[in-house]
């Protein structure tokens, strides 16, 4: 065989063999897609009938809801499986009768937003006051403090209780004004200002005399005023927070030692004083003021026990 023959015969031998190859390729390509059809109708006939015999279900479980009807339309529509049907009819279940449980407990959940409301005013009163207390007593410690010391017993002692009647004149009035219940403390409350409004204007009055008079003891006023700066640490608690739970406790808490204080001082000037006037007020003081002292002891054992 000659190379022009050679080259002939490998030629078609090369030509024969492609078109085994392509005659192959479309023969399997032609059966991937007999089988893909196949595939498609079967998917389309398993579709329909699952999902009108569950919708036929839905149906009858749901009864007039128009929600119902909705979703039973997007579930034909997405050829969703028989089994997410069921699913979604027994959520929709699930979820009407949730419903009916939140409509049989209508007032579920209130009892305690009521209580808590009803609780906040009188939190909020009880706040107040305790912080227009701290002020008042604050105030009436630097006022007691710094008196302008006189040399003379009498006229120190009612530079100190004039600020200091003041004080309990002020927490008076604010527990009047910040959810006052009890009425016996308010009865003291209101007689407190009258009283003590009244002694008030009777030791300026004083002091004003003695001032005028320029009367002098100096040996009785500083040993006076040594026993009354003493005073100051034993009364120290005044100043500290209250533990009170209404307003009612934490007037009763504070005017008590507020009046514990108040016949301290009046006792003290009875050994340092020859003024008539003076004696009859602390002794005035030291009587009114030990009764309501047993008076708020009371109250605070009956509001303790409520």
């Amino acid at each position: 065989m000659n190379k022009k023959t050679t080259y002939w015969t490998i030629g078609i031998v090369a030509a024969l063999i492609l078109i085994v190859i392509v005659w192959l390729l479309a023969g399997s390509r032609a059966s991937s897609d007999a089988n893909k059809g196949n595939d498609a109708n079967n998917q389309n006939s398993a579709v329909v009938t699952p999902a009108q015999g569950d919708d036929s279900q839905n149906g009858d479980s749901q009864g007039s809801g128009t929600q119902t009807g909705d979703s039973q339309v997007d579930d034909s529509q997405t050829g969703d499986s028989q089994t997410d049907n069921s699913q979604a009819g027994d959520s929709q279940t699930d979820n009407s009768q949730a419903g009916d449980s939140q409509t049989d407990d209508p007032h579920a959940g209130h009892g305690s937003s009521s209580n808590s409301n009803s609780q906040a005013p009188a939190d909020d009163q009880l706040s107040a006051y305790l912080q227009e207390e701290s002020t008042i007593m604050m105030d009436m410690m630097d006022g007691m403090e710094n008196i302008d010391e006189s040399g003379y017993a009498a006229t120190d002692f009612l530079s100190g209780m004039i600020p200091h009647h003041e004080a309990a004149v002020a927490m008076a009035k604010s527990y009047l004004q910040n959810g006052a219940e009890n009425q016996e403390l308010i009865d003291l409350a209101n007689s407190i200002i009258e009283t003590q409004n009244k002694e008030i204007e009777d030791m300026n009055a004083l002091v004003q005399e003695y001032r005028s008079a320029d009367k002098k003891d100096e040996e009785k006023a500083k040993a006076h005023l040594k026993e009354y700066r003493e005073m100051f640490d034993s009364h120290d608690d005044m100043m500290h927070g209250s533990s009170a739970n209404s307003v009612d406790a934490a007037f009763a808490q504070g005017m008590l030692m507020h009046h514990e204080m108040a016949v301290e001082m009046a006792e003290d000037i009875l050994e340092y004083t020859d003024e008539e006037a003076v004696i009859t007020l602390a002794n005035n003081i030291i009587a009114t003021q030990k009764q309501e002292i047993e008076k708020m002891e009371d109250i605070l054992d009956q509001l303790n026990a409520d």
